[in-house]
């Protein structure tokens, strides 16, 4: 049975001894140490595939000891849990997970697991020292994908990218690779073009793996470079076990046909390079929509420390908030009396057009629907198919307009009109959460006004009570 090595290092003997036998009974098998002299010295003979390092270590710290053992050949991936005898610490210095002692021995586990794989105790070892060459740009899914090999008897070679692979599979031809596909220069699928056109390598078996190319067209091109399987990426052990099934059946692969497939591969590149950059358009317009929810909270919060006057907070929450959503014409209209609709603010609009504003440009009956359905109101310019739709944004001047329900907790307390006249406002996070945060000021505010009210009611009758009752006179 395989074990992975596990490194562990403090000064503290009970903590040490508490390590290895929690570590131990999980079939890990573990080295304890006591200083870094004597780390240094074991990793440079045997890498370890976890270290389980102390913080303080008197003279040196411990993310200064992992630097320099990171610095020896073979290290520069090398797995380490921190642990603190102080009880604080964070994640950061190179440590994937500090530990406080005395530790929680679950907590520990899961770190430690989150690392490497979970000892499987009578799992039969068919590698028999056969060489697997893995591939991948990914230092950590490359480690992972060596432990996973070795634990199944393997002999394992690393390479960087796809160049580095093809260079050590001339020198040095393995039974079989494992390889990412998206890397810098040359990726997996060129890898395979590169190995089957090498006489003396072109009968390795390859198992391809990505967690991006899982389209279908990918797993023919996959087939076409002359891959044997293409699997989408796990944290598993499928591609080792892959590798044992090829292994174990002979004359099931041969090497394939590759003629005429380098467009097909330029296509499906620029196809997974397109994918990137909308998921990249996508995780850049969430940041977005997230600064915006900052930068609203922050111009709320500033406003609501002004609060010596109800209106300008709401004012400055109103405005604060278009202006952080990048809206340049909108108004504010409160919940009234008997279901009214009133204007209480506006931005981008001259004040001679106030009286328009108040009437929703003449088509204040569609403010009254948002309001009595809660739902959202969205037109523009490209969608506007009816006359009142396209008279609604002449009027406005603007090409795309959002009418929103704005609420606290769950009380309707009016709505949100937002105008664009370049991109069109869409109903985004960002955006749904203006209603959100401008209801809950409208509450507080009306709350503010409340009280204030409250305030003058009791201070005037307690100056008429005072006034009514005389000075007081104490009894004969």
């Amino acid at each position: 049975m395989w074990s992975p090595t596990i490194y562990v290092l403090t000064p503290d003997r009970p903590a040490r001894e508490a390590l290895r036998d929690a570590l131990g009974a999980e079939h890990y098998e573990v080295t304890e140490l006591e200083d870094g002299p004597g780390v240094l010295e074991r990793v440079e003979r045997v890498v370890p595939d976890l270290l389980v390092l102390d913080l303080e270590l008197g003279e040196t710290s411990g993310g200064d000891l992992l630097g320099q053992l990171r610095s020896v050949p073979g290290c520069d991936d090398l797995a380490a849990i921190g642990i603190s005898r102080s009880g604080a610490g964070a994640a950061g210095g190179g440590f994937s997970k500090v530990v406080p002692v005395p530790f929680d021995r679950a907590e520990l586990l899961l770190a430690v697991r989150s690392q490497l794989p979970v000892v499987l105790v009578g799992d039969e070892l068919s590698g028999d020292g056969r060489r697997v060459l893995a591939v991948d740009d990914d230092p950590t899914q490359l480690r992972l994908l060596r432990i996973h090999l070795t634990s199944l008897g393997f002999r394992v070679t690393t390479a960087a990218d796809g160049r580095s692979a093809a260079l050590k599979a001339r020198d040095d031809p393995p039974d079989a690779i494992v390889s990412d596909i998206l890397m810098p220069g040359l990726d997996g699928f060129g890898l395979c073009l590169e190995v089957r056109r090498d006489p003396k390598l072109a009968r390795i078996p390859i198992v391809l793996q990505s967690s991006h190319y899982v389209e279908e067209a990918d797993r023919l091109l996959a087939q076409g470079v002359g891959a044997n399987r293409m699997v989408v990426r796990t944290s598993g052990i499928e591609p080792a076990r892959l590798v044992l099934e090829l292994l174990g059946s002979t004359g099931s692969w041969t090497a394939r046909p590759v003629i005429g497939i380098e467009r097909e591969h330029s296509q499906r590149l620029a196809r997974q390079l397109q994918r990137q950059l909308e998921e990249n358009r996508a995780l850049a317009a969430r940041c977005a929509d997230l600064t915006t929810l900052l930068q609203s909270m922050s111009a709320e919060g500033q406003a609501l420390d002004r609060k010596q006057n109800a209106d300008p907070v709401l004012r400055d929450v109103f405005a604060g908030s278009l202006e952080a959503a990048g809206v340049g014409w909108g108004a504010l209209y409160a919940a009234g009396q008997g279901g009214a609709l009133d204007l209480r603010f506006s931005i981008g609009y001259p004040a001679d057009r106030t009286a328009e504003l108040g009437e929703f440009f003449g088509h204040a009956a569609e403010l009254r629907q948002v309001a009595a359905s809660g739902t959202v109101l969205s037109i523009t310019s490209a969608s506007a198919a009816d006359e009142g739709a396209r008279d609604l944004l002449e009027r406005a001047g603007v090409s795309s307009i959002l009418v929103l329900p704005i609420v606290a907790g769950e009380s309707g307390m009016g709505l949100l009109f937002l105008g664009s006249r370049g991109a069109q406002v869409k109903m985004g996070p960002s955006v749904r959460a203006l209603g959100s945060h401008i209801g809950e000021a409208l509450g507080l505010v009306t709350a503010l006004e409340r009280l204030a009210g409250s305030e003058e009611r009791h201070r005037q009758v307690l100056e008429t009570t005072g006034d009514a009752a005389g000075p007081c006179r104490p009894p004969r």
